[in-house]
């Protein structure tokens, strides 16, 4: 670029301005449908049952007690949901609080995040680029370049399509308050800098690794410019951090406390230099890391690539303004291809930081193009290499083309028949392994869940055959998830790789890959107080129970194993219970006799009248279970103190 870019008031490239909101508006539509957005369902399947479920403990925590978190007995014996392993969930489920209680329905205010989300990537750039000093074409530009990465990026895609609406939305949103710091440090805007103090706090509370893409070029801009900051500019940095931790606060305060549930959370996103490789070329290595939409990455190379090239031509004309985004887009490719070599990265998904790289990619980009738009180098072009530029840009257009089409099968017509009417092993996209029909296979929302049978036939049959306050052991993920927001029914299941201990009681966390014995069984059971298992396909090990357990009718698709002896949640002696949220309602104990229930011990939970609780050790459970020392009343409550 060979100077500062072109002031606010040159008009020239207005006409990108409606170009860019009509593309965006026009495939937000298209991927994300506004009767869905608007019904009465929320968006579900995959990663989006397990954030309902997250988000409306949290709602009902809020609403009846005034805290985000809950004990929640719905889900794996009894766990402190809204601590820990929902901590990318938090401003989502804020969202969803506030849309209920200005009106409108829970499931509605719940995906209307989502719908945030896809708005908002083009305008967060937008507003980083203007915040950076360059001009309206260029934002304009760099937003347009965004909504592109938004939709035909396969990872960032597959990440707010999968359901991990939070860390999309804050990928985009943490460069606002990136700018508006930019613009403090850099101009001395106190207005900017006040303004990045709670916007940098949401940014957080949308998701905390917000951090990891802020920490380095923020920092970066602070050191670059403390010794000429005067002391009120020091005040203020120092007011931006305490207000960013202040707005999250509340639940750092809870995480912390319940820190010594964590477990480890290395298992998805953990990517190395060989995917840089694989990326590249558009091959799935493994899709538990990369996302199972496939691999389209064309976008992404084309912005790296041209961010490369406009860092270069920046620094050639002096002008050093995109140098905390240039750090940025280091920090977040080292962070997403050797983050799964690097000690405790592997903690964080590193892989996933390939979604703001696009954003950064994007305004860097941008500025390149707008290098070229105001030098010479094009115009001053021989003829052979003006043809060369010209092949190369056609083949370009010809690869990204693919990648738009990948995500928009309704435009690709489908292979005929052959000619001996053999249904043709060739899809529209020319590959013999894609979906042969592009309606088994939608890239927008809803979207078919990616199990093979329905979910929600399964979850009508717990309704109507299980009994609420019951509990079943579910194998798949998703269906328990649906089950434990849905139903009245206790579910010991859902994603096993929660961070938390109390994951251990879904037996597919132990379970999964090894047959359990009759005795692991019947132990199981028990502790437990299991009614029944509701299995994807039949188990071996569950089969050779008979001694407790039996085959029952069920709902096409499952495999149903009833327990066949009475289900205590009480032991130690005679009573009963009935658990919801926060509260165990026991009736009929023997007051001489200590009792021990079926739910895991927490901290908080408060024994009344005259009664206490205690952590009751049965292993293999790795938290432990709630125990009432004798003397206490027949009948008492376990409510969650807080």
């Amino acid at each position: 670029m060979a100077g500062p870019a072109q002031p606010a008031r040159d008009a020239s490239g207005r006409w990108l301005y409606p170009l860019v909101v009509l593309m965006h508006l026009g495939l937000t539509l298209y991927f994300v449908s506004p009767a869905a957005v608007f019904g009465d369902e929320p968006l579900s399947g995959d990663d989006f049952d397990l954030h309902i479920g997250q988000t409306f403990r949290a709602v009902e925590g809020l609403q009846r007690w005034g805290h985000s978190w809950v004990y929640d007995v719905d889900l794996l014996a009894g766990n402190p949901a809204g601590v820990i392993v929902d901590s990318g969930n938090k401003g989502w489920s804020l969202w969803t609080y506030a849309g209920e209680s200005l009106g409108l329905s829970r499931a509605v205010a719940f995906n209307t995040f989502v719908l945030f989300g896809h708005l908002l990537a083009p305008i967060a750039v937008f507003l980083c680029v203007r915040l950076f000093g360059l001009a309206p074409r260029v934002a304009a530009l760099a937003a347009g370049f965004a909504s592109l990465y938004w939709f035909f990026d396969s990872f960032t895609h597959w990440v707010w399509w999968v359901g991990m609406c939070s860390y999309a939305t804050a990928s985009s949103f943490a460069l606002i308050p990136l700018g508006l710091f930019n613009r403090f440090i850099v101009h001395g805007s106190r207005l900017a800098g006040a303004a990045a103090a709670p916007l940098l706090g949401l940014s957080l509370l949308i998701h905390p690794y917000s951090f990891f893409i802020l920490v380095v070029p923020m920092g970066l801009l602070y050191l670059r410019a403390a010794r000429g900051l005067a002391r009120g500019g020091h005040l203020l940095v120092g007011a931006i951090v305490l207000t960013a931790v202040g707005i999250n606060g509340y639940w750092l305060h809870n995480a912390l406390t319940h820190w010594h549930y964590i477990l480890d959370s290395a298992y998805f996103g953990q990517t190395g230099l060989v995917h840089l490789i694989t990326d590249y070329f558009s091959i799935v290595l493994n899709p538990t890391d990369t996302g199972v939409v496939g691999t389209r990455t064309g976008f992404r190379f084309l912005f790296c690539g041209m961010a490369v090239a406009g860092t270069v031509a920046l620094h050639r004309a002096g002008d050093r303004r995109l140098l905390p985004l240039t750090v940025t887009l280091g920090v977040l490719l080292v962070l997403a291809y050797l983050g799964g070599h690097l000690p405790g990265v592997t903690q964080i998904q590193p892989y996933r930081h390939v979604v703001p790289v696009g954003f950064v990619a994007a305004i860097l980009a941008a500025a390149f193009v707008e290098h070229l738009r105001a030098s010479s180098v094009l115009r001053d072009l021989a003829f052979g290499a003006r043809a060369a530029l010209l092949i190369a840009a056609l083949i370009g257009v010809q690869h990204l083309s693919r990648d738009v089409l990948y995500f928009i099968p309704d435009a690709v017509p489908e292979a005929p028949p052959l000619i001996d009417d053999t249904p043709s092993p060739v899809t529209g996209y020319g590959y013999l392994s894609h979906f042969r029909k592009p309606e088994q296979l939608s890239f927008r929302l809803p979207h078919p869940p990616l199990i093979q049978y329905p979910v929600d036939v399964v979850v009508d049959w717990v309704q109507q055959h299980v009994p609420a306050g019951h509990r079943i052991v579910v194998d798949n993920a998703v269906m328990g998830e649906r089950i434990a927001w849905k139903t009245g029914v206790e579910v010991l299941g859902g994603f096993r790789e929660r961070n938390i201990d109390h994951s251990y009681a879904n037996f597919m966390r132990r379970f999964a890959r090894e047959a359990a014995s009759r005795e692991d069984i019947e132990r199981y059971v028990r502790l437990y107080a299991v009614s029944y298992f509701v299995m994807r396909d039949a188990r071996k090990d569950l089969d050779a129970a008979t001694h407790i357990l039996r085959r029952a009718p069920g709902p096409p698709g499952v495999i149903v194993y009833r327990v066949i002896e009475p289900v205590r949640f009480v032991f130690g002696g005679p009573g009963e219970l009935r658990a919801s949220t926060n509260r165990i309602e026991v009736t009929g104990t023997d007051p001489s006799r200590a009792v021990t229930l079926a739910y895991h011990y927490h901290e908080a939970l408060r024994c009344r009248p005259d009664c206490r609780v205690e952590r009751k050790e049965l292993p293999p459970d790795r938290v432990g279970m709630i125990r009432v020392p004798a003397p206490h009343p027949p009948d008492f409550v376990i409510e969650n103190g807080y």
